[in-house]
């Protein structure tokens, strides 16, 4: 069985969310980390909800920031290669 690795994001309001992780990336320069991540929650057609934060440090801390399309366009990306290759272990 294998373990599941959980992050903790704190909005802006203070209110703490638990977020099951699914990996961790890095830029193809290496300049930048990602992180994607699942509430394990459905959206209104089924789909498992997913999100990919840039991580970043703010006073010693990692923190999580949103993307800028371009980083989004790269993660995405990452994401296609990966459904395609389940595809093609499926097959």
């Amino acid at each position: 069985m294998e373990d599941k690795e959980y992050i903790t994001i704190t909005d802006d309001d203070g209110k703490e969310m638990k977020f099951e992780l699914l990996t961790a990336l890095e830029s193809e320069d290496g300049k930048n980390q990602y992180v994607i991540y699942t509430d394990n929650e459905e959206d209104g057609e089924g789909n498992v909800n997913i999100f990919a934060s840039k991580s970043v440090i703010v006073d010693g801390n990692p923190t999580l920031v949103n993307l800028e399309d371009e980083e989004w366009d790269d993660v995405k990306s990452f994401l296609d290669q990966v459904m395609d290759s389940d595809d093609e272990e499926g097959e």
